[in-house]
């Protein structure tokens, strides 16, 4: 349900409207982030929210994105309060204001940014203020994988790995994964190293 409007804005020559992702970690809200950079083509910035301490950080981030590039926070509801209020003219009137000062005198700047996306994903949605939640007009939250599609996961991290990974193997991984594909594949890369010091390994 993404990667259309973010098609669509590329032919348009307009950026993709702000996204919000929420759900359980592991699910894939990284992954979708970087697919709706790739429909979007103008480059993907990837950043821990709760890396950016203040508000010059996120400046800077900014102003360093390309025409239709996309902003990647992860966890963004750790981002520090007076980041997240300097989010709010950026989101909506692409433009933040900075303070200048010289000598003892001070005068409000603001600085017009390139058109971007940015992709806010984060496991506490709750945490986040129904006032910065309005500024997304793209929500989704991620739901848990089925076992089928967690199988077909599995099969293809084999692949990566330079392995067949057999219907029934890949079923019995999906079983144990609780949903998710990170754990799916952290699990089938412990069985393939348990089979290659066992000597079972093909």
């Amino acid at each position: 349900t993404l990667l259309p409007p973010a098609g669509a804005g590329k032919q348009r020559g307009k950026a993709m409207g702000h996204c919000l992702l929420s759900g359980q970690p592991g699910i894939g809200k990284t992954s979708v982030g970087r697919l709706i950079a790739s429909e979007c083509g103008g480059g993907f910035v990837e950043v821990l929210a709760r890396s950016i301490t203040d508000t010059h950080q996120l400046f800077s981030l900014l102003v360093g994105l390309r025409r239709g590039g996309v902003l990647f926070l992860d966890e963004i509801h750790s981002l520090p309060e007076g980041c997240r209020d300097f989010l709010y003219s950026a989101l909506q009137e692409k433009a933040v204001d900075l303070m200048h000062r010289e000598g003892t005198r001070s005068q409000e700047v603001r600085v017009r940014l390139e058109p971007f996306t940015l992709v806010g994903a984060t496991t506490e949605l709750g945490a986040l203020p129904r006032a910065f939640r309005d500024r997304f007009p793209l929500q989704e939250s991620l739901d848990l994988y089925e076992e089928e599609d967690l199988a077909r996961v599995v099969v293809k991290a084999g692949k990566r790995l330079g392995r067949t990974v057999t219907a029934e193997a890949s079923r019995e991984v999906a079983r144990r994964s609780r949903g998710t594909p990170r754990v799916a594949i952290r699990i089938l890369g412990r069985a393939r190293d348990l089979a290659q010091l066992a000597g079972t390994l093909e």
